[in-house]
């Protein structure tokens, strides 16, 4: 009788919780990416749109997270007039940034279209740094395991309300191992949608409004009574992490990587 027996990589995955996996994948590449063992720093890039910039009532927010749903690290808020004054020094034009859902108006201020954000953390000294264009919103220490980035949406039912997100990039120790254009209609792997309320829509591929290449993920409301949608990337999921330490070592073997 023949028994089929995950791969080392599959068992681990399926006997340890997302945020474990996480840091053992980054554990692993920085034995062996050269001269990155004394280190294990992350960044997260990618670009957003901003529609309103303190205009209209909706609120979206980026956060490196320790589960999927919520236990935030690191957030940045982008909250629109209609929510007021939901936390202390909110203002919406400007960005709110919170680390560990300490929240705090960083006061720089918001402008309509695209805009680059960026998320640094740093698992030897546990300490976390939020930018846009460049900027320093927020640093500051952290507890948990970051495992997670969440795309949050919330239109309180305005119709053609919209938030975008393209040319998404995850590095350890300056090496890119992972990016996503949102090129193909399809979520690539290890993208998930963990909600979406009726009336919202989550569009990868969408063409409406893109940074570069022919397509973005969109998150938005369609119909009246739309309210909100949550995407989620598991940090631990791609790519596998031998794959991607082959690859960059250059040891020409031949190996299958996911593509999105």
């Amino acid at each position: 009788m023949r028994l089929d027996i995950p791969e080392p990589t599959r068992l681990i995955q399926l006997l340890q919780p997302p945020a474990i996996m996480h840091l053992q994948k980054v554990f692993l590449l920085c034995l062996l990416i050269p001269g990155s063992a004394s280190a294990a720093t992350s960044q997260i890039t990618f670009w957003a749109y901003d529609q309103h910039a303190g205009g209209s009532p909706y609120y979206s927010h980026y956060q490196v997270t320790t589960a999927d749903y919520e236990d935030s690290v690191g957030t940045v808020d982008l909250y629109d007039s209609g929510w007021g004054n939901m936390y202390p020094g909110n203002s919406a034009f400007h960005y709110m940034a919170s680390i560990e859902a300490l929240y705090a108006n960083t006061g720089i201020s918001r402008s309509i279209g695209w805009h680059e954000y960026g998320m640094e953390w740093d698992d030897s000294t546990m300490t976390i740094s939020l930018s846009v264009d460049g900027n320093t919103l927020r640093t500051g220490t952290y507890t948990g395991i970051p495992a997670f980035f969440r795309f949050v949406f919330n239109g309180s039912g305005g119709v053609g309300q919209e938030t975008v997100i393209d040319d998404f990039r995850y590095s350890i120790n300056g090496t890119l191992i992972y990016q996503q254009g949102f090129e193909s209609g399809t979520l690539g792997a290890g993208w998930t949608v963990i909600r979406q309320d009726s009336g919202t829509h989550v569009s990868s591929g969408d063409t409406s409004t893109v940074h570069e290449g022919s397509g973005s993920l969109a998150l938005g409301v369609s119909s009246p009574g739309g309210d909100a949608a949550i995407v989620v990337l598991d940090l631990a999921s791609v790519p596998e992490p031998s794959v991607a330490v082959l690859g960059m070592l250059g040891l020409g073997l031949v190996a299958r990587r996911r593509r999105c």
